[in-house]
């Protein structure tokens, strides 16, 4: 932990303390039911249209997600009971817009001509209402 801010030191230097911040705000705008999933859901765009994180490898990219979602949680201050449900969340959106990128780095899940959210995505694999990417329950 640092001792001037509070904040826990990045261990991975493959995530850049201006990524970690990037991911902690996306928790704290979407913690809670009335959450605001539309600017989180921008941000992770944002972070997932970086070139360095283009230049990542599916799983390599999974990886670092996984280690900034969890570093983030624990700065954000999210209780531990609620830490798993925010980075599944947050890692789906995150693998949806990581290989949404178009190659003109404009990710295809901003709202197409027909109000639609999810252009690429399996009608079947998603729906708006779910908030994630994991289809129906």
């Amino acid at each position: 932990m640092n001792a001037t801010n509070g904040a826990h030191e990045n261990p991975d230097r493959s995530i850049s303390d201006s990524q970690l911040a990037l991911w902690k705000k996306a928790v704290m705008r979407g913690r809670g039911a009335d959450g605001d999933r539309q600017s989180e859901r921008s941000i992770i765009r944002r972070l997932c249209l970086l070139p360095e994180v283009r230049r990542l490898a599916p799983e390599q990219f999974v990886l670092s997600v996984k280690t900034a979602l969890n570093l983030a949680v624990t700065d954000v201050g999210v209780p531990v009971a609620e830490r798993q449900r925010v980075i599944s969340r947050l890692l789906s959106i995150s693998i949806e817009e990581f290989f949404a990128a178009d190659g003109d780095g404009i990710a295809a899940s901003k709202i197409n001509g027909n109000g639609s959210h999810l252009s690429r995505v399996h009608p079947t694999s998603a729906r708006e209402v779910d908030g994630d990417c994991r289809g129906t329950r």
